[in-house]
């Protein structure tokens, strides 16, 4: 049925839309039929999954992006027992009749499932949400009736005939594996059309940037694909649409070594903050410009590593620790200055300055060794050289914690090392995905940040001033108390403002220690800067407004708690529950009370009455090997990466990875 110019009509829709059932159709060529986008997707939908028809030819049509994305698709569906051919197709031409991309779709929708293409961008938004589709569709209706998405059970076959399908839908954007990698039958298809002779320069960017928002590849794939083409605008302009899409960026450096040193530093600038970006330690501030699309494609890459790690969490029923209640681990999101909450259906705009911070909520597996002694005095020897801004420091920093551990002491002696405030926090929240021991990671910092990293002594009644915590409490803003907090070692100053979610609920295990634990544990307290005694109200509840200010002591010494039952001024079953709460708990940990010793009850505030035990090492539990971590830097360039961006390892050449002694030298 070739050169017969049926693309296009909504004839051309309905007999397509038929082929989902074609019992005798063997094989098929339409090629050279103004076949577009809108033709592509009804055909794509319903030749998926029939295996009747085993030799499908779409060559010399206008298939557009969305056709460049469906073919490669539909390609690795076809398998090695199934022929598709769609050879010299124009992948640059949009159609006008394809107001719907079923990859794209986010928010409300409602198709008509009588109409064969509405009904083919149903079918496809089915296949994509698989069988998670309980939680991506949300409110889901026919003909206005409520209809229950769980009876497709990740297939379409179960989809009425006709009717009006409706729902608000959310794409669960999720991080790619190894296992997703595009077959080597459709990869090589891919080669072959970028790599032909009779392709220019224009058609080889259109087909890879068609195929760049689906398609997912390796670094050995990459290589050669730019070992197939000349030029460096192509070479660099293939690397950079197909960079996010890589699964294993961790061997970039087999990619590197194809571009010359020119081309490798037009990709960094090109990509901007995604070069730097880990999967590693997402843990950092963003500041995005959502109209250059690689800004785009890393906050994308961040909803990613969010979706998997918030699905991690509800799996295992840990408790939220986000601020907002939607287990989304963004926080102080804003859009062009404007404050709003990425909950879980919020679309990524197209254009906007996006501004957050991501906290990673990813914990080190149980057994995990910190920086090896040698390794940190290599770190260590970096942070002292006294020609390093903070900020370059801070890119030194960056680098080893895109792949190493660090126990609490470590981290506090690094962040000695920084004497700028602002590049002091950024090193804390740099470090926090990566350490070790969390319980004891906040009471440290705090004493290593107070009044500027500077000793002060308090009296008995005096608490730190608001200017003493400026650093702590911008920590504290950007990681947020549940994921920093240990509740079984409260006495710290806290400032809380209530109508936060997760520092609410601070508030109310305070009360609830306040209740059942005796003495007089609540210090200095204001509410929105008045002096303030603890109201029987809150018992009930905690109000959520309001600045709360108060310092938590554990009184040992006072004759309410000499003479009460436990005859210690803590209640460890309590701050356990609320340790379990948490960010610092992890399933398998247990907790052992092992009291007080010694009768001068003024030193057991200097005491740690628990302890945390963590499940047996495993004979073949994986370990982070300790290798050597340095800082990348080119020869006449900054070295420091942008002190707003994570960090990152994987995309260093072998031969930038030198250590700042030797390129020193």
């Amino acid at each position: 049925l070739e050169w017969n110019g049926v693309g296009g009509s909504k004839a051309f829709d309905v007999w397509a839309g038929v082929f989902e059932k074609n019992v005798v159709l063997e094989e098929l060529d339409l090629s050279h039929n103004s076949l577009d986008e809108r033709n592509t997707i009804v055909i794509a939908e319903n030749v998926r999954t029939n295996e009747v028809m085993t030799n499908l030819q779409l060559s010399d049509n206008p298939l557009g992006p969305i056709g460049a994305k469906l073919m490669f698709k539909l390609m690795d569906a076809f398998g090695a027992d199934r022929k598709l051919v769609f050879e010299n197709c124009n992948f640059d031409a949009k159609s006008k009749h394809c107001p719907i991309d079923p990859a794209d779709i986010q928010g409300d929708f409602s198709l008509d499932l009588s109409q064969p293409y509405e009904r083919a961008c149903a079918k496809a938004l089915v296949r994509i949400a698989g069988k998670n589709i309980a939680d991506q569709w949300q409110n889901c209706r026919l003909n206005g009736s409520p209809f229950n998405v769980k009876n497709f059970d990740g297939s379409s076959e179960s989809m009425p005939e006709s009717g009006i399908l409706s729902a608000c839908y959310y794409k669960l954007i999720q991080r790619k594996a190894a296992h997703d990698v595009v077959s080597e039958q459709t990869f090589s298809q891919l080669h072959k059309m970028i790599s032909a002779d009779d392709t220019n320069e224009i058609d080889r960017l259109a087909l890879v940037i068609g195929v760049a928002g689906d398609l997912t590849i390796d670094c050995k794939q990459l290589c050669k694909m730019v070992e197939a083409v000349e030029g460096s605008n192509l070479k660099v302009g293939l690397v950079k649409h197909m960079f996010s899409r890589l699964v294993d960026r961790n061997n970039f450096s087999s990619v590197s070594d194809s571009l010359s040193q020119e081309e490798l530093a037009a990709l960094k600038r090109e990509l901007g903050a995604l070069w730097s970006y880990t999967d590693s330690n997402p843990t950092g501030h963003y500041r995005l410009d959502l109209s250059r699309p690689f800004d785009r494609n890393l906050a994308l890459k961040v909803l990613e590593t969010n979706n998997m790690e918030r699905g991690w969490r509800r799996m295992a029923d840990l408790f939220d620790t986000s601020d907002d209640g939607f287990y989304m681990n963004f926080r102080n999101e804003t859009i062009d200055a404007k404050s709003f909450t990425w909950n879980g259906v919020w679309r990524i705009p197209a254009t906007g300055i996006l501004d957050f911070d991501y906290v990673s909520t990813e914990r080190p597996p149980f057994h995990t060794p910190p920086l090896d002694n040698d390794l940190f005095r290599e770190l260590v020897s970096d942070l002292k050289r006294s020609e390093l801004s903070d900020a370059q420091k801070l890119g030194v920093l960056q680098l080893y914690t895109a792949e190493e551990y660090f126990s609490t002491e470590q981290a506090t002696k690094i962040v000695r090392y920084f004497e700028t405030p602002q590049v002091r926090v950024d090193a804390v929240v740099n470090l926090h995905r990566r350490i070790i021991d969390l319980e004891n990671f906040l009471q440290a910092m705090m004493r290593t940040l107070r009044h500027r990293g500077l000793p002060k002594t308090y009296g008995d009644d005096e608490v730190p001033s608001v200017q003493d915590d400026m650093e702590i409490n911008e920590v504290l803003r950007r990681i947020g108390w549940l994921n920093l907090w240990n509740p079984l070692d409260p006495d710290v100053m806290y400032r809380l403002d209530l109508s936060k979610r997760d520092q609410n609920l601070i508030a109310r295990c305070l009360v609830d220690l306040a209740v059942c634990e005796p003495g007089e544990n609540w210090l200095g307290e204001h509410l929105d800067g008045k002096e303030f005694e603890l109201p029987s109200t809150w018992i009930k509840e905690v109000p959520r407004k309001g600045l709360l200010e108060v310092h938590y002591t554990t009184d040992h010494t006072s004759d309410e708690t000499i003479k009460s039952r436990t005859k210690r001024g803590d209640k460890h079953s309590t701050r356990v529950e609320w340790f379990k709460r948490t960010l610092l708990y992890q399933p398998g940990m247990e907790f052992e009370d092992v009291g007080y010793t010694g009768n001068k009850r003024a030193e057991w505030k200097d005491q740690r009455p628990w302890k945390i035990h963590y499940p047996p090492k495993k004979e073949k539990e994986a370990t982070p090997a300790a290798s050597r971590v340095a800082f990348a830097t080119e020869s006449g360039q900054d070295i420091a990466h942008d002190a707003s961006e994570p960090g990152h390892l994987g995309n260093v050449p072998e031969s930038e990875k030198q250590s700042a002694v030797s390129q020193e030298k």
